[in-house]
């Protein structure tokens, strides 16, 4: 796993933040770690923007966060695993919300709401225990209500 360093200097391009996942190693140490051509890892240190794809092969291959090597947002770390348990345990949960409203909810968009609840909580949480699960709920059925009539 990458340890990034922090500097004081904003890294306002995809060329600070690969330098900042460099290191001190040289560049052709770094293609091989990640399996790109050394010549493609300095036209990227040059100024030049990887695909997506290539993004994340860096990203995955530096165990950093794609959202934050790619465009600059959010935090170096990668995002948590899911954790099958606790998403189970929402699930059983969410289906006695279920149970208590009035009106259907098809399968489908139950398994939507669960994940997506389920990945809001993470966002907001440390443990999906400590949480509020009906704030959690409400706040994601009120997003999807509204990128359905959108």
């Amino acid at each position: 796993m990458t340890r990034v360093q922090y500097s004081e200097q904003p890294l306002r391009c995809f060329a600070d933040r690969l330098k900042v996942l460099i290191g001190n190693a040289s560049v052709s140490a770094f293609a091989r770690k990640v399996g790109l051509n050394e010549s493609l890892i300095r036209k990227y240190l040059n100024g030049s923007e990887p695909t997506l794809s290539r993004a994340a092969k860096i990203a995955q291959k530096t165990a950093v966060n794609v959202d934050w090597l790619a465009f600059g947002q959010g935090s170096p770390a990668q995002p948590k695993l899911t954790d099958a348990v606790a998403l189970l345990q929402l699930i059983e949960q969410l289906s006695q919300l279920y149970s208590n409203q009035q009106g259907g909810i098809s399968q489908s968009q139950r398994d939507l709401v669960a994940v997506l609840t389920y990945q809001h909580i993470n966002a907001q949480c440390c443990d999906i225990t400590e949480c509020d699960l009906v704030s959690a709920y409400d706040f994601v059925v009120k997003r999807v209500q509204q990128a359905a009539i959108e």
